[in-house]
């Protein structure tokens, strides 16, 4: 009995040493209160009433502000320590194609089942490098080629030298957030020997695609694309509005509202050649322009570990003016983002980490993702392996008031919630990191809905942090949600919640100072998204 007594009492010590050792290798450095308490209402109201003023007239990426708002960004950075992070300049300049179709020298023609159609450009939007193309249509599904995932819609099926059409979205089971780059869309069918592709719109635009305001839209739109040094040889892909695509679903027995609603259900859909061809030639004017982003980074106070980064980023840019004047402050997108940054980046600089902070400020976020895509895909500020951590800010300024009942903010969060997206998806750690914190600090209510990649909303793919995602970067996208004034001119600063967005901005500046302090990296152990 003493002898089992003894025994119990060396495995509770045990157990109690090990837990012990397990709290100490899992616990970090808590923040300075002296910066958390630099991340305060007045800060982040002053930066935004800048970028927000009348003066600055918006920030387009193409737009005559967004030098003034580059230098302005740069400008405190460097007054606050930190270096440019591209051969000691803070400006990332890459170059950015704006184009647009020739309407009167565009169209589309299908022949399905023997009937011959043509369209107007307006029925139909391109992207590429215009031209012409014909060929036999070949129905591939979601057009989607990734057989590491046991999907791949062109394995039985021969599209060489003809066009593909395919939906968009992906069918049910399948994760998209793991679908590499070139396995899905115009590169996949392009890799299968196809001219062209043809697609139906997003599902969330589906509604719009009835309307003649699509038209009305891509007769005035100047498509915005990266330039990457490779040329145009990634051939066309052409967007159809209802019009056009009901003639082309008709050989597949479906109206446009049937595909729709079978493409929001994930259904499966079986790849075959159609009754049906295409012929369609597009005129492009194109003009190339200078864009940057904004990098810095503030040194590491440890030997070994500053050389690895903790990146912080938001996108500086928002909409175009309007030819009357009328101007998108953007307040909130991403107005609200780039404030909350602006104020983690002088919070570390008044004691920076073990770890060096690099600070993102992307533009062409609105026109696809062309700043975080440069950054990643063509020319890194940072070495990507470095980087430890993504912790992305996008739209984190406004609260639903309570008994609002709006449709248009039913996705808007109150003031005590924040959606956080993407944080397990390629670390475990870096949730359960995520989580800790809040409990020890802000104790914000955390909110997953749109943490699911499959949503139609496609939150994940939708900000600067999936470009770092796709090369297995941890990241975290702190996001509150969409509302009535998104993209529209009343996004404005007396709507936004200061309060909120500094709570949100100081769990975010903690989230970074643990991961810049500890001593080891998040483990990746939930794959690789994008890949």
């Amino acid at each position: 009995m003493n002898r089992f007594r003894s025994l119990s009492a060396a495995l509770v010590l045990i157990s109690v040493l090990s837990l012990s050792a397990f709290s100490a290798s899992s616990s970090a450095p808590t923040p300075d209160k002296r910066q958390l308490d630099a991340i305060h209402e007045d800060g982040v109201r002053m930066d935004l009433e800048f970028l927000t003023s009348r003066e600055l007239g918006g920030r387009y990426t193409l737009g005559p502000s967004m030098p003034i708002v580059n230098r302005y960004l740069a400008s405190r950075l460097r007054g606050w320590g930190y270096r440019g992070a591209v051969d000691g300049s803070f400006l990332q300049h890459y170059r950015i194609s704006s184009s647009q179709a020739d309407a009167d020298n565009s169209r589309l023609e299908l022949s399905v089942q023997g009937r011959t159609l043509e369209f107007e450009y307006g029925d139909f939007s391109l992207q590429g490098p215009g031209g012409q193309a014909e060929g036999k249509l070949v129905f591939v599904g979601y057009g989607i080629s990734a057989p590491q995932l046991g999907h791949d819609d062109y394995a039985d099926i021969d599209v060489q030298g003809k066009i593909a059409f395919a939906f968009p979205g992906a069918p049910e089971g399948l994760d998209a957030s793991r679908i590499g780059d070139g396995q899905r869309g115009l590169q996949a069918a392009v890799s299968a020997g196809a001219k062209a592709l043809i697609t139906l719109p997003p599902v969330r635009f589906a509604r719009f695609a009835r309307g003649p305001g699509f038209k009305r839209q891509v007769l005035r739109q100047r498509r915005i694309a990266l330039e990457t040094g490779q040329g145009n040889s990634d051939g066309n892909r052409l967007m159809l509005s209802a019009g056009p695509a009901e003639a082309i679903l008709a050989d597949l027995d479906l109206t446009f509202d049937e595909a729709v609603e079978r493409i929001k259900e994930g259904a499966s859909f079986k790849p075959r050649t159609l009754d049906a061809s295409a012929r369609f030639e597009v005129a492009i004017e194109n003009e190339v322009h200078e864009a940057a982003n904004v990098v810095g980074v503030l040194e590491g106070s440890d030997p070994e570990l500053k050389d690895e980064y903790i990146l912080f980023s938001a996108h500086q840019d928002h909409l175009r003016s309007r030819a009357d004047g009328t101007f998108f402050p953007g307040a909130d997108d991403d107005g609200s983002g780039v404030v909350a940054v602006l104020a983690i980046a002088r919070a570390f600089a008044m004691d920076p980490p073990r770890r060096s902070v690099a600070i993102a400020f992307h533009s062409g976020e609105e026109n696809g993702l062309l700043g975080s895509r440069y950054n990643t895909e063509i020319s890194p500020a940072v070495p990507l392996d470095k980087i430890v951590a993504n912790l992305n800010i996008d739209m984190i300024g406004r609260s639903r008031p309570e008994g609002d009942r709006k449709p248009s903010n039913r996705h808007l969060t109150d003031a005590n919630t924040v959606y956080v997206i993407g944080a397990d998806r390629i670390s475990r750690e870096l949730h359960e990191i995520n989580e800790r914190t809040n409990e020890s600090l802000e104790r914000l209510n955390f909110d997953y809905t749109f943490n699911d990649p499959s949503r139609p909303e496609r939150f994940y793919y939708r900000s600067d942090h999936w470009n770092y995602a796709k090369k297995g970067i941890p990241i975290i996208f702190f996001f509150t949600g969409t509302h009535e004034d998104y993209h529209r001119p009343s996004d404005t600063l007396e709507k936004i919640d200061f309060r909120k967005l500094t709570r949100i901005a100081r769990h975010v500046f903690a989230v970074g100072w643990r991961l810049a302090n500890r001593d080891d990296r998040p483990v990746l152990d939930s794959g690789t998204a994008g890949r």
